[in-house]
């Protein structure tokens, strides 16, 4: 009731509006150190001038700024950071059970995702600057115990209590001792950026599940150069963000739908692996060699797409990019029904907005090892359902279509649990289009991949990956481009990657050697 009379009253005052905007974008706000000072402060006031006001106050204000001007995909502002930080201390946390400690804004890849944007002098600072406030930081057994399920569960709760009381009681004999805590989490300047940077995506890596999301970070200004001392694999967390990250599910490319595994990724040269002959360190610490299967290489792709607003979206260019043939008037082309039976447009436009998972939110990853199958297509086909309507609602307004020219499109989403939105089609696709390239493969499959993609790339799923990889060959090796959304339903729901560790698959594993 408070915020809706506060943001009527800026929508009334825009000069407030204004004068607030431009404070929370003052520089104090874009620095990453101040991330830490602001959180563990239990009593904070901001001064200006002779003016103070409670810090907390004002950063519930950020709320109000995101109603008063809205986000859209060209914002790099750090405000959806200070909202997180201003929610965090007034809300109940999210997980009730789960030993959350009290001054965490949560997992440590998620807080580098929001302040990709924001400024820090040393660039490693970068990961040693928010150790005080991610979960892994101040409670590392919580790395060590992270799962794909039910993070209430009253078993997972259980262990990770245990496991805490038991590291305590260790590390209590010699504060040195710190016996969870990985390496890559110790603060340590006396290494370069990129071993720490390196460092810690091993880490991520290799704790359990052992899933790849942290290979998800990797932007690409520009095409990787042999020369470079970063290898192709670590993300550059100091680099601005290039383009919006993918939604964390129910994609599941490289996890497998059925059985049972104790991890997913399949590394060669894990430290941690007892099966690994360099146990005590890594013979070749710039190579990353992870087993996955080659899909498909790209046979055409757009230019990078570019557009900085989502009034200015026009698919229909990047259509005329990828064939010789228009995609209005509608054509007769139906997409292979191996990848999806739908007609070849809407597959195209479905693309765009990662075949609906964009309209479904930040939905809740569950765990493919004991959740049931119809569940997981049930959440992919209720986005798909939103996506078509809210297409529906666009052809309708941008190009006056006759619903029956797009019957199917009709049918599907009349199971949709909202109206089609044609704006909110518009804005997805520039969220998650911009700066990347929409492709097509030799066999005809559509792809979201980097900016810096071309033709003769190659698509690969690692296991352990939710989304695919964009992959370049170099001499032995393989460079790694960024993960990439794939319009094929069997890899989508983590089928292909249960017949790959089968018998019939093993034939197409392989170790890939990112350098």
């Amino acid at each position: 009731m408070i915020q809706e009379i506060l943001v009527d009253a800026f929508r009334t005052n825009v000069e407030g509006a204004r004068a607030l905007d431009r404070l929370l974008r003052r520089p104090y706000f874009e620095r990453v150190w101040c991330i830490q000072e602001a959180t563990v402060s239990k009593n904070c006031s901001c001064r200006i001038e002779d003016e103070e006001l409670d810090f907390q106050f004002l950063l519930l204000l950020t709320g109000i700024i995101f109603e008063w001007r809205g986000i859209d995909s060209t914002d790099t502002s750090p405000l959806q950071l200070w909202q997180t930080i201003g929610l965090r201390k007034v809300q109940p946390e999210k997980y009730q059970n789960r030993p959350t400690p009290e001054d965490s804004l949560g997992r440590i890849l998620g807080i580098l995702m929001i302040i990709r944007n924001l400024e820090s002098k040393d660039p490693r600072d970068r990961i040693f600057a928010i150790l005080g406030v991610s979960e892994e930081g101040l409670e590392p057994v919580l790395g060590l115990t992270e799962t794909l399920g039910n993070q209430d569960s009253q078993g997972i709760t259980l262990l990770q209590k245990g496991a805490i009381w038991l590291a305590n009681k260790i590390n209590s004999i010699d504060a040195a001792i710190d016996i969870a805590r990985h390496p890559a989490l110790k603060p340590d300047y006396s290494k370069s950026t990129r071993d720490i940077y390196r460092d810690f995506t091993r880490y991520c890596l290799s704790r359990s599940p052992r899933v790849l999301d942290v290979l998800g970070h990797v932007q690409h200004h520009s095409d990787p150069d042999p020369s470079e001392e970063f290898p192709s694999w670590v993300p550059k967390f100091d680099e601005p963000r290039l383009v919006s990250f993918f939604l964390p599910g129910p994609y599941i490319a490289g996890i497998p739908i059925r059985g049972r595994y104790p991890y997913y990724a399949e590394v060669h040269d894990n430290p941690l692996r007892p099966d690994n002959p360099f146990r005590s360190g890594i013979q070749f610490p710039n190579l990353l060699q992870l087993d996955g299967w080659r899909v498909d290489e790209v046979e055409a792709v757009t230019e990078p797409v570019t557009f900085n607003n989502y009034d200015e979206f026009f698919p229909d260019i990047l259509w005329s990019q990828l064939y010789n043939f228009p995609l209005f008037p509608r054509p007769n082309e139906h997409y292979n029904p191996q990848f999806h039976h739908e007609r070849l447009d809407v597959a195209f436009l479905l693309t765009l907005v990662l075949g609906g998972l964009a309209m479904l939110g930040q939905a809740l990853v569950q765990d493919p090892g004991t959740v049931d199958k119809s569940n997981l297509l049930n959440a992919i086909d209720q986005g798909e359902q939103l996506a078509k309507f809210d297409i529906l609602a666009w052809l309708r307004d941008q190009h006056g279509v006759d619903d029956l020219q797009y019957a199917e499109l009709l049918e599907h989403s009349q199971a949709a649990t909202r109206l089609g939105n044609a704006v909110l089609f518009r804005k997805m696709a520039s969220t998650y289009c911009v700066n990347r390239r929409i492709y097509r493969t030799q066999s005809g499959i559509f792809g979201l991949g980097p900016r810096i993609m071309q033709p003769g790339d190659t698509v690969v799923v690692l296991f352990g990956g939710r989304y695919p990889f964009m992959l370049r060959r170099r001499e032995q090796n393989w460079v790694l481009l960024g993960d990439t959304y794939l319009r094929h339903r069997s890899i989508e729901i983590g089928e292909e990657a249960a017949k790959m560790k089968g018998p019939a698959g093993r034939g197409r594993v392989e170790t890939f050697r990112l350098c």
